[in-house]
């Protein structure tokens, strides 16, 4: 079990949450930019610009949008409209919005749900991004439906009045209890204009599991479109988003770290803060794509030291250019693969028997996946990566039966078993694995050159 987290790391998670999400938002620009290349088009002015980590804005040429993140536990449950408006920081997302004469977008990230109730499905089928895991469709407002809406977001407003940036003309009719509240004409206007702006994306992965989708989901595909193998995606990563968090750690001499005079003084000159003020909190495309290049020419820079090997199956992966989380996650599997092994296969008839024929048919799918690679061309480069995937994807249900069921987590365990056990590999050539192990001088990069037996 993982200790608890007090609330000062708690925090520090979210606040490299809120990091990581915008440097997927950067990588998106460096996307368009890359787009225009392959058009043979110059790119127009991109980047972002951001507040002290919660807030930032997305410029793309002329056009800019208004960014809010906010991370949710699950324990906390799905987002309701009091939690939006409090947790959520809908308020101050409207304040800024208006202080920068109603801004063409505004959006609020999220890595939890919309709660699917009446009182919230009104605003996920006007303002939610698509999301294909939400299994509840989006469905079109009536103009009834629409004309409620605008109206109760137009109370929470007025509940969280200070928030929000409203005047105390603009506040009249305000209550303690939302339902009590009587927006004039003026407010509910604005609060329109405001939700026609309004987009809710909510398929973020949350601050536990971004760390390992980040690389996968977000910076390989640009790295594919550079030209350049994925095998350094983590360490990209790793370097984009430490820039991209020592900007949002950046003081500034304004209230409120001045994300609407920070903007005002990108989009005009000269600049109000001073340049060195705007440019400690901006960072352009072109920054990010030099980030890029200096991560893949020294990656070891922004990685972890390496950790001692402690089974050859890490080796194994390592040479085969495996990533660190899914040695991790061999590591981790295999001995729950050994430890439920121990405890449940015993010395009544047919166990040992049922246990090495399915070692046997392991062996023989991952021989037949070996030969389809091999015959598809795979190179080098991503032959270990498509085995390992492929492998630990097989159906469990297809395997001949064990004295307990086969589960995927077990299923990964007995094929980090097996390539422990020198039975499957995850290069095209054998190396001696052992000798890597208890510390040699072979070095790892230096082990595809060594062929050889163990």
């Amino acid at each position: 079990m993982a200790p608890e987290e007090d609330s000062g790391s708690r925090t520090l998670n979210r606040y490299r949450w809120q990091s990581r999400v915008a440097t997927r938002d950067l990588l998106a620009l460096l996307s368009l930019d890359l787009t225009d290349r392959q058009h043979g088009e110059v790119s127009p002015h991109r980047a972002l610009i951001s507040e002290r980590h919660e807030d930032w804005a997305l410029f793309d040429g002329d056009r800019w949008w208004l960014v809010s993140a906010k991370h949710l536990d699950n324990d906390q449950g799905a987002w309701t409209w009091s939690t939006l408006m409090s947790d959520g920081g809908i308020p101050h997302l409207y304040r800024n919005y208006r202080r920068l004469s109603e801004a063409p977008g505004c959006r609020m990230v999220t890595n939890n749900a919309i709660r699917s109730m009446p009182e919230t499905r009104l605003l996920r089928d006007l303002c939610q991004l698509e999301d294909g895991a939400d299994a509840t469709p989006r469905n079109a407002l009536s103009p009834e439906e629409r004309a409620g809406l605008n109206l109760t977001l137009a109370r929470y407003l007025l509940v969280h009045h200070k928030d929000a940036g409203l005047s105390e003309e603009e506040s009249q009719g305000r209550s303690n209890h939302v339902n009590h509240c009587e927006p004039n004409n003026d407010l509910i206007a604005s609060s329109t204009r405001f939700l026609d702006s309004l987009l809710l994306d909510t398929n973020i992965p949350g601050r536990r599991h971004i760390v390992d989708a980040g690389p996968l989901r977000f910076v390989r595909p640009v790295l594919h479109r550079l030209g350049h193998p994925s095998t350094e995606a983590e360490a990209v990563w790793e370097a984009l988003t430490g820039f991209v968090e020592q900007s949002m750690e950046d003081q500034l001499p304004t209230e409120d770290a001045g994300l609407t005079d920070l903007i005002r003084s990108f989009s005009t000159r000269p600049h109000a803060l001073g340049p060195e003020a705007v440019e400690k909190r901006t960072v352009t495309t072109g920054q990010a794509l030099t980030v890029i290049e200096r991560a893949l020419r020294r990656p070891q820079v922004f990685l972890a030291p390496g950790l001692p090997f402690e089974h050859k199956v890490s080796v194994k992966m390592t040479v085969g250019k495996l990533e660190s989380n899914a040695i991790q996650r061999a590591e981790d599997r295999m001995a729950t693969w050994r430890k439920t092994c121990a405890a449940e296969v015993d010395d009544s008839p047919g166990n040992h028997a049922q246990l090495q024929e399915f070692a046997d048919e392991l062996e023989d799918r991952v021989d037949d996946l070996h030969v389809e690679l091999r015959n598809e061309g795979v190179g080098q480069e991503m032959f270990g990566t498509r085995l390992w995937h492929s492998a630990t994807r097989l159906p469990p249900e297809s395997f001949p039966p064990l004295p307990f069921r086969l589960t995927r987590t077990l299923l990964t365990g007995a094929l980090a078993d097996a390539s422990d056990q020198c039975r499957i590999w995850f290069t095209p050539f054998r190396f001696n694995a052992d000798a890597i192990l208890l510390g040699s001088s072979t070095p790892v990069s230096d082990a595809q050159d060594e062929e050889g037996s163990e």
